[in-house]
């Protein structure tokens, strides 16, 4: 009886996977419908607004997010599908995407840029890659008109997940002329279009905030990211964030490529990444340095965004890879006390200043260190990814119901 409740389980699981796109078309009708009756806007506006919840361009960014964020998954995840579709979900509802719905464009642009590109090396016939080697172009024209901040922010993520793809798929590029021919002529003119867009359609998005904190502690922001949508303080939306126990994965794929050197091809781009972006978000960079890699028009509280989604992503690289016991409990233990004292010295917003949320945030990150430190226990794993969704969600969902 118990083994036919599992299966049903898992085929009701895999029907949904399986089925993806067409839920996916008849949720968006339906919270679309759903949302103008509980609005007061005109059937016209409705259709062309983006900035409120559950109208129709709301609802076809979301579900972009959530499909394409799970394909990008799968490759990361070696197409583990339920590790994957809780990776889709804590990024589409992180506290990143909720709270800076309008400009996350770049974010679902970039992610499906990356998919073709490993669209580019699995299919054979030549009129495939053509017709996606065209879609990059135009998909990379329109990325540079996204948010700025993001787009350049984000944009590393990218250029490290296509390095890992190009590294992954070298046996296949160097065999085929075609595909290194073809590969050359997508990059050029990406770039030339991309240029283009930016010389004769400027895209003067850049932001000149208040809020320009740098240093260490927001990068901590994930802490108290599920308590962001029930107070009400100035610039909160920058605070929104993913938790990703950061520097764990960083410091860990350092550890990992030191000691065991193998996943190279994701994890050296990725911790590249990962370093260019504490360095810049704790300190900055000398002004040269920012306007050669175009950091000068991006606020180290947007930087922190690429950073954050960075450490998601080499996480769950290791959920999905990685099977050898990399910290016993004794070792995990120290470490998660390390962590859990790391909070003391943090700075918090003025909001959670009181003690009572340290207690709180250290209690959160004991947790989250211990059960990620021992991810190669399936156990700690699932309840590791449980907290995740629940905190995730806890965080994201009341953002467009409750501000």
């Amino acid at each position: 009886m118990l083994k036919t409740k599992m299966n049903n389980k898992v085929n009701l699981y895999e029907k949904i996977i399986e089925n993806r796109f067409k839920i996916s078309i008849v949720s968006i009708v339906i919270l679309t419908i759903i949302g103008f009756f509980m609005s007061d806007l005109k059937f016209y506006e409705w259709i062309v607004k983006t900035d409120v919840t559950f109208c129709l361009w709301w609802n076809l960014k979301l579900f972009a997010l959530l499909l394409s964020s799970y394909e990008l998954f799968l490759l990361i995840t070696n197409y583990k599908k339920g590790i994957s579709l809780i990776g889709a979900i804590v990024l589409s509802f992180s506290g990143i995407v909720q709270w800076n719905f309008n400009n996350i464009d770049s974010l679902i642009i970039g992610i499906i840029i990356t998919i073709l590109i490993q669209k580019f090396f699995e299919y054979d016939k030549k009129n495939q890659k053509i017709l996606i080697s065209i879609s990059i172009i135009l998909l990379s024209s329109i990325y540079v008109f996204t948010f700025r901040p993001y787009a350049i922010s984000f944009g590393y993520i990218f250029l490290a997940l296509i390095v890992w793809l190009i590294l992954k798929n070298k046996d296949n590029l160097i065999k085929n002329k075609f595909n290194i021919g073809l590969g050359i002529i997508t990059i050029v003119f990406s770039i030339i279009c991309g240029f283009i867009v930016v010389k004769f359609f400027d895209n003067n998005n850049n932001e000149y905030l208040k809020i320009t904190d740098s240093g260490i502690s927001p990068m901590f922001s994930y802490l108290y990211n599920f308590l962001l949508p029930f107070y009400n303080f100035e610039g909160r939306e920058l605070l929104g964030s993913v938790i990703t126990v950061f520097p764990l994965p960083m410091i860990i794929s350092l550890y990992y490529l030191y000691k065991k050197e193998n996943h190279i091809e994701f994890l050296l781009p990725m911790v590249i990444v990962m370093v260019f972006g504490s360095v810049y978000c704790m300190s900055g960079f000398p002004e040269i340095i920012s306007k050669v890699t175009m950091l000068s028009q991006v606020l180290p509280l947007r930087a922190l965004a690429g950073l954050q989604i960075a450490n998601l992503l080499v996480m769950f690289y290791f959920f999905g890879n990685i099977d050898e016991e990399l910290f016993n409990i004794k070792q995990a233990m120290r470490i998660t006390i390390v962590m859990a004292c790391v909070v003391i010295f943090i700075g918090l917003p003025s909001s959670f200043a009181e003690k009572k949320y340290l207690y709180i945030f250290a209690c959160e990150i004991s947790l989250f260190a211990f059960l990620f430190l021992n991810f190669t226990d399936k156990k700690y794993l699932k309840v590791f990814l449980f907290f995740l969704t629940i905190f995730t969600l806890i965080g994201g969902i009341p953002v467009n119901f409750i501000v």
